[in-house]
């Protein structure tokens, strides 16, 4: 009953959905492009009903040993890279193993924690994870951590036309390249104590 509204950005993420039409959604948490979405995508809701994160975990592990982690491009306020994976986070502490997924990212900033996986190392993505869940510092070749308040994401000229790269936000797989995310500055009013 103390708490005090504060205003708080959001994340926007613009996406062609699954009819190949123009939708955008906002997010608290996180959005992702590329194999977590991808997770989203191959997770079927009523394992995921019985079994709760475990079917997270499961399933994480099997697209760790088998996607191809398909590479798009990326253009951030840094520059343009080539990428296998994108999160776009709002918050630090993700609790449970993941625990520390993008460190710097908080929601009393007006920006976005970039993850941007430039390698399609599953040995990187593996370190990256661990790094989490040990709540370390260190670096993982190929992974970097930026902020920025907008990017945008395409396939590459060169991407086969029927391969699909998946875009999920807070969650909920919403559809496919291209897409862009922004901040949207002062969005909603939390309670704060």
């Amino acid at each position: 009953m103390t708490a005090h509204p504060r205003r708080t950005a959001v994340g926007l993420v613009q996406y062609r959905d699954f009819d190949g039409n123009r939708g955008s959604r906002f997010f608290i948490v996180a959005a992702g492009i590329g194999a977590d979405a991808h997770l989203f995508y191959k997770l079927n809701p009523r394992v995921k009903g019985h079994l709760g994160m475990a079917a997270y975990y499961a399933m994480a592990t099997q697209l760790w040993l088998t996607h191809p982690m398909e590479n798009f491009g990326v253009d951030t306020e840094a520059g343009k890279k080539v990428v296998s994976q994108v999160l776009a986070v709002r918050i630090c502490n993700f609790g449970g193993i993941l625990r520390e997924l993008a460190p710097g990212a908080s929601l009393e900033r007006e920006d976005l924690r970039l993850v941007l996986f430039c390698t399609r190392s599953r040995l990187a993505y593996l370190r990256y994870i661990i790094r989490g869940m040990a709540g370390a510092r260190w670096r993982v070749g190929g992974i970097e951590l930026v902020h920025g308040k907008k990017i945008a994401c395409d396939t590459l000229p060169d991407t086969a036309p029927e391969l699909r790269i998946f875009v999920e936000a807070d969650g909920e797989l919403l559809g496919t390249l291209p897409v862009e995310i922004s901040v949207a500055p002062g969005a909603v009013s939390l309670l704060v104590p």
